[in-house]
């Protein structure tokens, strides 16, 4: 499937990503390790295939260089992953996005760049090009220069009828689960939806898969009058895959999830980031699932 992403969001994509690259801090670590070098070294060796450190530098880059060269070269392949994966549960979130006494809490683990929540509001878009942006979104990175990324576009003014929070970790179990429930109890709309989204997290090389299983049946747990959605994507190679399957074993997983969609897909989009011909089409291939709670 191809996919054009929209003007708008290409402006977008302008603005928050190509510009930061094309317009760095004139650095000697930025020209030796960027401007000298190709994208193949940009993405093997500073990014590792998108699974790099973002709190460490890298021969002289800072945390904060590895963040624009990763959003150059990933951030609208994720978006337009993510746009396929919500697409694809349309019976799940359309009803929550169109209906106005219903609404969205997101809970994104791994957010990176708020690159999933860009994919949200580019579906919304899709179902009514003047549907006002509101849903409640948590993203969770490890990476503090992800996070000013994220914090930094969630300030923009097509945002303004969000609400966001932004962790560094998903180990303090009792306060995520209060953010959740505040949510939950703002009184504003009749039933919420709660997305567990999990945007390639699963191929993180330091993911402690058991600590985060906790957690993800602490939610099941803990909000059983909500109908709670899982999002799951990953490369399809196998060996990505593994943390996920690990997660999949967990006793309380069969019990209380749901199959809904479990796709491979091969996508392409047309790149406007990174260093392409011009209306070069770049390809995907995707594994992708989608559960909710019985």
């Amino acid at each position: 499937m191809d996919y054009e992403t929209p003007d708008d969001l290409n402006k977008f994509l302008q603005k928050v990503v190509n510009n930061p690259f094309d317009n760095p801090r004139n650095t000697e670590a930025w020209k030796r390790e960027v401007l000298k070098q190709d994208g193949h070294y940009h993405t093997k060796q500073i990014l590792e295939r998108g699974r790099a450190d973002f709190n460490k530098g890298f021969n002289g880059l800072t945390p904060h260089d590895k963040v624009i060269i990763y959003c150059y070269y990933y951030m609208q392949m994720h978006i337009v992953s993510s746009f396929h994966v919500f697409t694809s549960s349309d019976s799940l979130l359309k009803e929550y996005i169109l209906n106005p006494s219903k609404n969205i809490v997101f809970i994104d683990f791994g957010c990176g760049p708020l690159t999933s929540g860009v994919a949200l509001a580019w579906y919304y878009r899709s179902l009514d090009k003047d549907k006002q942006l509101d849903f409640h979104y948590i993203g969770i990175d490890n990476s503090e220069a992800m996070i000013r990324k994220a914090t930094e576009i969630s300030q923009r003014q097509a945002w303004r009828g969000c609400t966001f929070n932004f962790l560094e970790s998903y180990e303090d179990h009792d306060y995520i689960l209060k953010l959740i429930a505040t949510y939950l109890s703002s009184g504003k709309y009749q039933d919420y939806l709660i997305v567990l989204n999990y945007s390639y997290l699963f191929a993180s090389s330091t993911l402690d898969v058991s600590n985060l299983a906790q957690l993800v049946e602490k939610i099941l747990d803990t909000n059983k009058s909500h109908k709670i959605c899982l999002f799951y994507q990953n490369p399809i190679p196998g060996f990505l895959n593994s943390k996920w399957d690990e997660f999949k074993s967990k006793s309380f997983f069969q019990k209380k999830l749901c199959p809904v969609v479990e796709q491979k897909a091969i996508l392409s989009y047309r790149n406007t980031t990174g260093r392409v011909k011009e209306g070069e089409f770049t390809e995907i291939k995707l594994h992708f699932e989608t559960l909710v709670s019985k």
